[in-house]
């Protein structure tokens, strides 16, 4: 059997490509291997972010969507509140560890969406979900709020139509009053934008892209689509960060796009299998 060690340190980590830079390697475990999972929740910041639990949660439903025997150990955060926040947002209970929570969960509505499974039967309800906790949160204009309703209608919407994810689709939404800022994910380990719209026989782009980074800032595109839906959930998204001075990261395959206020770059880093989506508003 193959047998495959990845270690995660929250302490080292200070932005997504941190993250999936420890994981490098984690897609390419074949079938049926032994995956051990070192993950160590301790940091000295002052916040664990979401968007980091919720790909480590995705990293493990792909690999039990693969058949690998995965193995998780964890160190929990010395302080209490760190470690009641990682369980209230579902960390503990979607990765299989079960843990006493000595403390009473109150209903999220408007306030937050704790790591959440999204697919065909609920992807409306979450980007109603997401909507909510936009207008209750963020000072937006109705007309704006119309407009980011419909982004998150067709990013969450893409994952089910586009991707063919193992794992469907996971998502996680906080704000931050202290800061004025909203974190939001949504992730899925499908087929990634370049095969869903260059290296695919029924996209209208087939072939127009030369390799994955051309792929990617042509999905951000106005009206780009494989030829299903109208294409501008992406472009949209983009333009409003880049008009609030918001971060936007999109990631598929070996490459990812980096929005930071008005200004748009295109990296090179650690493969995700897939596409993840992170915002910063």
């Amino acid at each position: 059997m193959n047998v495959f060690n990845f270690e995660i340190k929250f302490e080292d980590i200070n932005s997504v490509p941190d993250l999936l830079g420890m994981l490098n390697g984690i897609f390419n475990c074949p079938l049926f291997s032994e995956v051990t999972l070192k993950i160590d929740l301790r940091t000295s910041k002052k916040m664990i972010y979401p968007e980091y639990l919720a790909i480590l949660i995705a990293v493990v439903k792909y690999l039990d969507s693969n058949a690998c025997f995965t193995k998780i150990t964890y160190i929990a955060p010395i302080e209490e509140r760190k470690k009641n926040y990682i369980s209230r947002m579902n960390f503990f209970k979607e990765i299989g560890i079960e843990v006493a929570e000595p403390f009473n969960r109150h209903d999220s509505t408007g306030k937050f969406i704790e790591i959440t499974h999204f697919n065909s039967e609920n992807n409306c309800t979450i980007s109603a979900e997401i909507v909510k906790i936009l207008r209750k949160n963020l000072e937006i204009e109705t007309s704006v709020l119309s407009l980011l309703e419909y982004c998150f209608n067709e990013i969450i919407d893409n994952v089910d139509v586009h991707a063919c994810s193992p794992i469907d689709g996971y998502t996680a939404v906080q704000n931050y009053t202290d800061n004025r800022e909203l974190r939001l994910i949504v992730i899925d380990t499908g087929k990634g934008i370049y095969e869903t719209l260059i290296n695919n026989g029924e996209s209208i782009h087939h072939g127009k892209c030369s390799n994955n980074a051309e792929a990617l800032l042509l999905s951000i595109g106005k009206g780009i689509t494989n030829g299903k839906g109208q294409g501008n959930g992406l472009f949209r998204t983009v333009e409003f960060i880049k008009n609030n001075k918001g971060e936007l990261i999109l990631y598929s395959g070996p490459d990812f796009i980096c929005v930071n206020g008005d200004e748009l770059r295109v990296f090179s880093g650690p493969f995700w299998q897939g596409t993840l989506l992170f915002m910063k508003i």
